[in-house]
């Protein structure tokens, strides 16, 4: 979020046109069978997005990392055919090469192996990330454009519009609207292998509209002149970028 906060509103316009232009290169609308004795299962893959989850709460990384991880291997899921035995030494992998992705200082691979419960050894996680590596071209210090970036920006535009209104308004809106708990809904929902049939901005405007509507309803009504102008605000958003509006 600092990254946005000290930005001006147009900075952060073109910054929006940036990430709706570049999503597309990182986006994978995976879809996978519910049962398969040969392939990746849905429940499979997120069952591994879970276990990246708690491996970033373990760690007590930033979320960028989880998204980073899962966006690899959802990447390398479409791209490559995967044995089921495979599964989480591909999704530990990921998680390594997207910590250094990001450029974060890396974790011991043995203590990573034993913490996940991978099954596999320390060699095995590096060899499997170099092939990920590869296979994506990989490009270490430029992170995938996914869903959490467009949730921080539009927040961050939703807060300077609330604090132009002021008030009680603005007082109720930082009271009630967090961006730590959109993260954590929009981890939530990057768990769930079906939310990738939504492009990352849809996905994020809709979640970040729907989060507003919730908390500030319980205050004020949907014809308020407050609410009113969220929602002007989210409609122009859309066609700012060329979002569909069908979220």
């Amino acid at each position: 979020m600092l990254e946005f906060d000290a930005l001006s509103n147009d900075v952060l316009y073109g910054k929006l046109k940036e990430f709706y232009t570049l999503e597309s290169k990182y986006h994978t609308c995976l879809i996978l069978p519910q049962e398969s004795p040969r392939e990746i299962t849905a429940g499979a893959r997120d069952g591994s997005a879970y276990v990246l989850r708690c491996l970033k709460v373990w760690y007590e990384l930033p979320s960028d990392v989880l998204f980073a991880a899962i966006n690899l291997v959802d990447r390398f899921l479409n791209r490559m055919t995967v044995k089921p035995k495979h599964m989480a030494c591909i999704s530990v992998a990921s998680f390594h090469l997207a910590i250094k992705q990001l450029q974060l200082e890396p974790f011991n691979l043995d203590d990573l192996a034993t913490i996940s419960q991978v099954g596999c050894t320390a060699r095995d996680l590096e060899r499997m990330a170099g092939v990920i590596e590869n296979k994506l071209g990989v490009q270490f210090g430029h992170p995938p454009v996914t869903a959490l970036n467009f949730v921080r920006l539009i927040y961050i535009l939703f807060r300077r519009l609330a604090m132009e209104m002021g008030g009680l308004f603005f007082d109720q809106f930082e009271k009630v609207i967090k961006l730590e708990e959109l993260e954590m809904a929009i981890e939530i929902l990057l768990c769930d292998v079906r939310t990738t049939l939504a492009v990352p901005s849809t996905l994020a405007l809709a979640l970040v509209c729907n989060h507003l509507e919730m908390h500030l309803g319980k205050s004020y009504s949907m014809q308020s002149p407050e609410i009113s102008r969220l929602a002007e605000y989210g409609v122009y958003l859309q066609d700012f970028i060329g979002m569909p509006h069908e979220i």
